[in-house]
């Protein structure tokens, strides 16, 4: 009995190798690409300001990422004539990273915001419909397209600024 777990185990082990092996070998086989930036996007609340659009009211809260001077240019570069995957916001804008925002609770408030650069982290915003709840705290994910990496930032009050 012992000898045939070992001869088992022997024949896992180099299953194991030739998948391995293979799929070294294998150059169409996709690789999730590396993260781009090992920087946590750090949130602060800039404001916030009575809004309309299309005979509706708005809150726009105004966000400032602190610490986006230390993103590098080139994760907003977008070669002459590079091809993004489909992209899953309407907007016909051509950026290589979009924003969302999200509640405490996980849920998304807004999406698909073009950033084409690090200034544009100066000021985003997003609304939120007056008489709908806000979130006591809310989140922004920035989204590489090219790479499919994502970045979260820390948590920020909409009300008070106050942040975690």
């Amino acid at each position: 009995m012992k000898i045939k777990i070992i001869i088992f185990a022997m024949c896992l082990f180099a299953l194991g190798t030739v998948s391995v092996q293979a799929q070294i070998e294998n150059k169409n086989i996709i690789a999730k690409p590396p993260t781009t930036i090992g920087i946590k996007p750090k949130v602060v609340l800039n404001g916030a300001v009575g809004y309309e659009r299309d005979g509706k009211q708005y809150h726009k809260i105004i966000l400032i990422v602190t610490n986006r001077d230390k993103l590098p240019a080139k994760m907003f570069e977008l070669g002459e004539g590079e091809k993004l995957p489909p992209n899953p916001c309407r907007n016909k804008v051509k950026t290589r990273i979009v924003m969302s925002v999200f509640g405490e609770d996980d849920k998304q408030i807004a999406s698909c915001l073009a950033i084409s650069s690090a200034q544009a982290l100066e000021r985003p915003s997003f609304l939120v419909e007056k008489g709908k709840t806000v979130p006591e705290f809310v989140y922004i994910v920035l989204t590489d397209l090219k790479t499919g990496a994502s970045f979260k930032s820390n948590l920020v009050s909409p009300f008070g600024g106050a942040t975690k």
